[in-house]
């Protein structure tokens, strides 16, 4: 029986930091192609939160004198109800390949909820089709095998018992057999996977906004969420912030800063001196279109 493990693969990308920055100040219809800097984080920060710099501290600082419940639950309610802007982050996108037993991959699927038309931009699944694909598929192992918790909605608790461990794979290589049968009798591989369980790997290409997929992290990662489940929204966060470090920062924390590497070695002032270069070249070149030269 061949067992597999789960993984999140990069496949392709576009955009990145900037555009976030520029999608933002097309209301005003104004870009630039310069490297990222101070303010654009500040504006990312903004669209994230809904409160500028002032506000944000300010608001900190009256939860932190606050000592009437009724004012700060009022103050918590008015930062879950404060109008954000996250149209500008569903502009870049991410493509990836994930690897996961069913039951996973159904729990992820259901970060798809209010996506259509919502205001997380869009998302694609692409998944592979027992219809049409018939070899026997991996199983998955769980790491340890955890005891069900006394709270239910917990799903399961940090004791484990390893020697369920051979009740699940007992269970998986029953499957396998009859799933086997099955397709040596003939039998069409859309029924014959019937007799599959959910611990069987399977894997699709996920395709989303950079809005989509923070909210699959938030959603994913919380403590609250199945390990498994945490595991993948690890893979996919460690992506991110690779990808969009500043913009995928503000919208975790509210508290997005420019990247160390950005403002080490001169990295920074080198972009600066190419944009100067880049803009008095076609500066120059309208001159001499001007002219007709």
């Amino acid at each position: 029986m061949k067992t597999g493990k789960m993984s999140v693969t990069y496949i392709a990308h576009m955009g990145d930091d900037k555009m976030v920055v520029n999608a933002a100040r097309a209301s005003f219809n104004k870009a630039d192609d310069g490297p990222i800097n101070s303010k654009d984080v500040g504006l990312l920060n903004f669209l994230a939160r809904g409160y500028t710099n002032s506000e944000w501290y300010n608001l900190a600082q009256d939860i932190k004198a606050e000592s009437n419940l009724d004012e700060i639950m009022r103050i918590m309610w008015e930062l879950r109800t404060k109008a954000t802007h996250f149209a500008p982050f569903c502009h870049p996108n991410l493509s990836v390949r994930i690897t996961a037993p069913l039951a996973i991959a159904r729990q992820m699927w259901k970060s798809h909820v209010g996506v259509v038309g919502g205001d997380v931009g869009y998302a694609a699944w692409s998944e592979e089709s027992r219809r049409y694909v018939d070899v026997v598929p991996e199983f998955f192992i769980p790491k340890t095998m955890r005891k069900r918790a006394n709270n239910v909605k917990q799903g399961s608790s940090t004791e484990h018992n390893q020697d369920a461990q051979t009740t699940l794979e007992d269970a998986y290589l029953v499957s396998r057999v009859h799933y086997k049968k099955l397709l040596d009798q003939g039998v069409a591989p859309e029924l014959a996977r019937l007799a599959l369980p959910n611990g069987m790997m399977v894997t699709w290409v996920w395709t989303g906004s950079l809005m989509f997929f923070a909210r699959v992290f938030s959603l994913r990662a919380d403590s609250h969420a199945q390990v498994e489940s945490q595991e993948l929204a690890a893979q996919i966060n460690d992506m991110l912030i690779e990808l969009f470090p500043v913009s995928f920062t503000a919208l975790k924390t509210g508290d997005a800063q420019l990247p160390d590497w950005w403002l080490s070695n001169g990295i920074h002032d080198v972009h600066k001196a190419i944009a100067k270069a880049k803009a008095e070249f076609n500066n120059a070149i309208e001159k001499l279109l001007y002219w007709g030269v």
